[in-house]
């Protein structure tokens, strides 16, 4: 059973939205870059006001954007670099921070 702490349960085939995300991480930014596919979401970055930088990459291998073996958000602050703090899988987000 998934500890609710560090797992937010999602279906396998259910690919998460850019607003699922924004609830994940607990924020609201008014700016950010998307790009999507036919599939759905396949990367999002956007930027707070305290610079924390936070940026989402589906699995696959995308043109003009990034490969991935990976879907997960990583997260980056003014005195650190980029460290992935979500991991999705088995159908569900997993805490790794």
């Amino acid at each position: 059973m998934n500890n609710p702490e560090n797992n937010i349960e999602m279906g396998a085939e259910k690919l998460p939205t850019k607003d699922e995300i924004f609830e994940l991480l607990g924020v609201n930014p008014t700016e950010y870059r998307e790009k999507s596919d036919q599939t759905g979401l396949h990367r999002l970055d956007f930027t707070l006001e305290d610079g924390t930088e936070y940026d989402y990459m589906r699995t696959g291998e995308f043109e003009g954007s990034h490969s991935s073996e990976q879907t997960y958000i990583c997260e980056t602050t003014p005195t650190t670099w980029p460290k992935k703090i979500w991991l999705y899988e088995n159908g569900a987000w997993k805490n790794i921070r």
